[in-house]
């Protein structure tokens, strides 16, 4: 995700001063820090943390953390913050709800190769997961999905545009919404 915003780990499991706790001690060993810009302050790894998340869970963490992904690039602007911080959000939002949002724990349905796959548990992915699509998601480019949840049944674009009202980009989601149908109903999910 790149940043997470400091007033969002209220919403994470455990008590308030738990967290509290937490957050110091990550401080304390120079895990993560506070970054505060035009009034947006967000919580982001160093990069002694993102070794350590790689060394300790490569199949979690290593496909956001190494190489060039979006994800590894500071972002300092603020249209690319606010999104990093939608994105965070929707994806606190689907831990909560008990939701697979680990790439480790749910069938890697993005994947270039075409991969039969079966969703037992509802999973979200991040936009950045769908992008492994390679050239078939630049279609949907433009579009405000911080990513797509997926059930047994369905499948949902998710969006979080936080208090700003949608500037909906009809073709842009319309794209999304077809690549979805295509993709998941006739490869990946043909049954």
């Amino acid at each position: 995700m790149g940043e997470v915003p400091s007033i969002q780990i209220k919403r994470l499991a455990g008590g308030e001063r738990y967290k509290e706790l937490v957050i110091i001690e990550l401080r304390k060993r120079k895990f993560i820090y506070t970054f505060y810009q035009e009034k947006l302050r967000g919580l982001r790894l160093t990069g002694k943390a993102k070794d350590l998340l790689i060394e300790d869970a490569p199949d979690r963490f290593s496909f956001f953390l190494i190489g060039s992904t979006d994800t590894n690039i500071i972002k300092s602007e603020f249209k690319r913050r606010l999104r990093l911080h939608r994105v965070a959000q929707a994806f606190i939002t689907m831990l909560n709800a008990d939701i697979e949002v680990f790439r480790d724990e749910k069938p890697n349905v993005f994947a270039p190769v075409a991969n039969a796959a079966e969703i037992d548990y509802p999973s979200f992915y991040l936009s950045r997961e769908v992008k492994e699509l390679g050239e078939r998601a630049t279609a949907i480019r433009g579009s405000r999905s911080v990513g797509i949840l997926l059930t047994a049944s369905a499948a949902f674009a998710v969006y979080n545009m936080g208090e700003a009202l949608m500037k909906w980009d009809y073709r842009a989601e319309m794209r999304v919404k077809t690549l979805m149908t295509t993709l998941l109903c006739a490869r990946s999910f043909s049954g």
